[in-house]
């Protein structure tokens, strides 16, 4: 799921670690730009890919790699937002606010409005289940 974070472990320190996609379970993977730390966030380009996590190591004189099995398919998990619609009159006074149903999601990744996407911590701030969008972008 987006914003999940993926980890690989190793049996030793001298190991080298890089993430790769694919479009397909049996694709071809390629490598993720910046992703060679033993952790990987998913993040919006991983939605409906594969991924796997390729660890080269070192020990003594010999060298080896080794290719982890992929992932499951990664989709985007929907956070639920209530309520989901309502009126707003630009003479009320003050941000509007809903209560987020986080279900699997950790993050909201895009809100839009009127064709715009909103900035966070500009447009919109979200604090546990509250997100609270700023009455001048609506």
């Amino acid at each position: 799921m987006v914003g999940k974070e993926l980890t690989a472990t190793a049996n030793t320190e001298h190991v080298n670690y890089q993430w790769l996609r694919a479009d397909t379970e049996d694709g071809t993977y390629t490598e993720i730009s910046g992703a060679t730390g033993n952790t990987y966030t998913l993040d919006d380009a991983d939605r409906d890919k594969y991924i796997k996590v390729k660890v080269t190591g070192k020990s003594g004189l010999a060298t080896g790699d080794m290719t982890s099995d992929p992932t499951v398919q990664v989709k985007l998990v929907n956070a639920e937002i209530g309520p989901a619609s309502g009126t707003f009159y630009h003479n009320d006074e003050g941000d509007i606010t809903a209560t987020i149903t986080w279900n699997s999601a950790t993050k909201i990744t895009k809100i839009i409005t009127s064709g715009v996407e909103l900035v966070e911590n500009t447009d919109y701030t979200v604090a546990g289940n509250t997100l609270t969008i700023k009455k001048r972008v609506l």
